[in-house]
């Protein structure tokens, strides 16, 4: 990679700041949605152990499968808000070629 490709090292940190926390946001509610509250419900709300694991598998399984079903909304919501963003950004192209958009109104 040549020297005028290489992101600033101001750039690298951001990056890495921006990975960790990913990282961390990523883990901390998948084993709080894993273990915690599916302690939780099993234990303390549900009659006992069998039925509230039953429940909490069906309910994971239903809010899958209506992921599952919303997917095409759920993007074409998120495609629009892409788009709104970049039409902002458009007003300052130098401000877009920061963040990784071409000229403004690029992809990311």
């Amino acid at each position: 990679m040549k020297d005028a490709e290489r992101p600033h090292k101001s750039d690298r940190r951001a990056i890495l700041s921006w990975c960790l926390y990913d990282w961390a946001n990523s883990a901390f509610p998948t084993v709080i949605t894993t273990f915690v509250f599916a302690t939780y419900y099993v234990e303390v709300l549900a009659t006992d152990t069998a039925s509230g694991t039953a429940d909490w598998g069906n309910a994971l399984s239903i809010s899958g499968l209506l992921i599952a079903h919303n997917i095409v909304e759920l993007r074409e919501t998120f495609e629009k808000a892409l788009e709104i963003g970049h039409s902002l950004v458009a007003v300052d192209p130098g401000r877009g070629r920061q963040h990784g958009l071409r000229d403004g109104a690029g992809v990311l």
